[in-house]
Parts: structure tokens; sequence; C-alpha cells
């Protein structure tokens, strides 16, 4: 439509790292012939989908259990639809990416993923790799991948950036980097999510990593 409806979302904010499955969503949306509803979309594997319920309270608040919806744990994005009176919809208002990390089984749990440190410090070459071990979930399922990212120390205005995916144990569990020409410091963001035979994902995320 020529004057479509707008809002957005007011929190969670974006690269919140989301460790609770009862996720808190607050948003609103505008419209000269009036809101009638407004919906809470997420995108993980390419596609925007709705979650939680339709909202009809503008601004509101509410509660989306994570462990309710098709998420994988790791990185996905968030963002708000707002539906006027006419049917009009918006397009997709304030995307931002969070990081899910949720256990939701006691009987099926997760793999987990651990970044190698060193001394308690995450150290990012010039040129060379970062590192993960790995232990598989409750039911004993065989480890596909390990996928990295990287998130520069600006985040407003840098993203993730995609590493790469190890699928062999052989060597071990790395991903390439390369910082070249970025300063010296602490701030960088490395983000390792192991993926097993059964879909299940788990996550370990370190936001003080070092480039030295």
């Amino acid at each position: 439509p020529a004057k479509a409806p707008t809002g957005g979302l007011t929190a969670p904010s974006a690269e919140t790292y989301v460790t609770n499955r009862n996720l808190s969503v607050s948003g609103w949306g505008q419209k000269n012939v009036g809101v009638v509803k407004l919906e809470i979309l997420a995108n993980y594997n390419g596609a925007w989908v709705q979650i939680g319920s339709e909202q009809t309270k503008n601004p509101f608040t509410t509660t989306v259990d994570l462990c309710k919806t098709s998420i994988p744990n790791g990185l996905f994005q968030l963002a708000l639809r707002v539906w006027d009176n006419k049917g009009n919809p918006s397009g997709i208002l304030t995307p931002r990416t969070l990081i899910k990390d949720i256990e939701c089984s006691t009987t099926d749990t997760n793999p987990s993923v651990s970044l190698v440190k060193t001394d308690g410090l995450l150290f990012l070459p010039v040129n060379g790799s970062v590192s993960a071990t790995v232990n598989k979930g409750s039911k004993g399922k065989n480890i596909d991948s390990v996928e990295f990212w990287f998130h520069g120390r600006d985040w407003v205005k840098d993203a993730w950036v995609y590493l790469g995916k190890d699928t062999s144990e052989t060597g071990g569990w790395t991903g390439p980097i390369n910082t070249n020409g970025m300063a010296e410091g602490d701030g960088y963001a490395i983000l390792a999510v192991v993926t097993d035979a059964g879909g299940k994902t788990g996550v370990d995320v370190v936001f003080d990593a070092i480039v030295d």
C-alpha cells in the first residue's frame, strides 16, 4: 500500500544472548486507519515465520516460549510485522540478530561445544584458526559439524561474519580466521555452534576475544 503501517520492536535489544526459554518481547504499531494486529517474526532458515501469538494490544509486551518454536540454538533474527484494518501488512520491521542457547529437554539433551582458550583467554591470530572441543548429547548421537562466526567490536555497524564449517574431527574442530588489519585488543566475539546427527545444537560464545 501507498501508506503501509509502521512500527517496531522495543525489546529485546540486538545481539541479545538468550539463555532463558521465555523471551520477553515488546513492540508497537502505527497507522492512520488503525492497527488491528502485530506479529512477532523469526528468521532462522532463510524465511520469516510467525512465533508466539498475534498481539492486538498496542503497544504490547508479551513472552514467547522459544522451546515451543523450531528455532535452533545459534544465531537467528527477530522482527515485527504490523497489519492495519484494511488488511495491509507492513514490511519486516526493526530486524535484529539474537543468539539462542537454551536446553529444552531433560531426556535428550543438546551436544555441547567449548571454544579453546589459553589461560582463560581467547586469542585470535592474524592468519590461523579458532578451535573448539565438543561433547555428545545424552543420546550419544554423532557430531555432524561445528560452525564458527566472528563479530567485530562495533556492535552498531559490524555484523556476524561466517568463518566456516568443520565436518570432521580429524585435526580437531577448527574454523579459519584472518584478523589482518584489525586493531589489536579485546572486545571481539567468536561464536561456535555444534550440530549432531539428530539435528540438536549447542552453543558457545566469547565476547572478549583478543586480536593479538
